[in-house]
């Protein structure tokens, strides 16, 4: 794998990242540096938002409108008020 990686990065000189989606994010499995650009360091295991991230965007951009919708916006909580706070004795 990590071999494979590293020919994709020397060929097109930039950074080759092995990624999986996992719920509403991509997680960072394998990354391949190049000495071609500054270098992004980022620990294997980062989550991303789908959306926000290239690998994220070319998945999202594979499911249909529907799949993609569900995939990169996580569901609300039917009340967003926050629950009262307690009252204190003074």
């Amino acid at each position: 794998m990590h071999r494979s990686l590293a020919q994709l990065a020397h060929d097109n000189g930039k950074i080759a990242m092995l990624t999986n989606p996992s719920g509403y994010h991509m997680v960072e499995l394998a990354q391949v540096q190049t000495m071609q650009h500054i270098p992004v360091l980022t620990p294997v295991e980062t989550q991303v938002p789908m959306y926000a991230s290239s690998c994220g965007c070319a998945y999202l951009s594979q499911l249909s409108d529907a799949q993609a919708v569900r995939c990169s916006r996580p569901r609300r909580a039917r009340s967003t008020r926050a629950p009262p706070l307690p009252a204190w004795n003074m």
